[in-house]
């Protein structure tokens, strides 16, 4: 077990350095739409696995597709949204998923048992996706007017324009 935490440890390591070398060279919606699978299937692989060895391999993934995912969207909505807004607001989401993970988790398995999580962690992943997808502009239809994004710091000194 402790070469698994070491081999962990060593992954996610490299995880974040590997998303900010990636961030500029690959495309921003295929890593936003793929990893949260792979996350998924690594967590129901983690939460299914009869074998220590199969166990190993999600434990030893997940943590840096964590990293990965994070760091990679982080860069995203730098380049996606200007204002900044996004990106402030990105921090409070993780911390809300963090602390609602546990009690959904809980109430899935106390009222489901333990293969209720696999379903609920393909619902939360479809969820991510559905909000991805308006992250990247998908969901814009032709002829839609796009909305300008104010200016991430405005002057005040001069007071209101009219």
């Amino acid at each position: 077990m402790a070469l698994s935490l070491l081999i962990m440890a060593t992954v996610s390591m490299f995880s974040g350095a590997l998303a900010v070398y990636l961030e500029g060279r690959v495309s921003i919606r295929l890593v936003l739409f793929l990893l949260p699978v792979v996350f998924a299937a690594m967590v129901s692989l983690m939460l299914t696995a009869s074998k220590l060895a199969m166990y190993r391999i999600g434990m030893t993934t997940i943590p840096a597709s964590m990293i990965f995912m994070q760091i990679f969207v982080f860069g995203a909505l730098s380049k996606l949204d200007r204002s900044g807004r996004s990106l402030a607001a990105f921090p409070a989401t993780i911390m809300l998923g963090t602390a609602l993970g546990p009690v959904i988790g809980g109430t899935l398995v106390k009222s489901f048992g333990y293969g209720a999580l696999s379903i609920g962690v393909a619902a939360a992943t479809v969820i991510g996706m559905f909000g991805f997808l308006r992250l990247t502009g998908e969901h814009e239809r032709p002829g839609r007017k796009k909305i300008e994004q104010p200016p991430a710091c405005v002057d005040v000194a001069d007071g209101p324009r009219l």
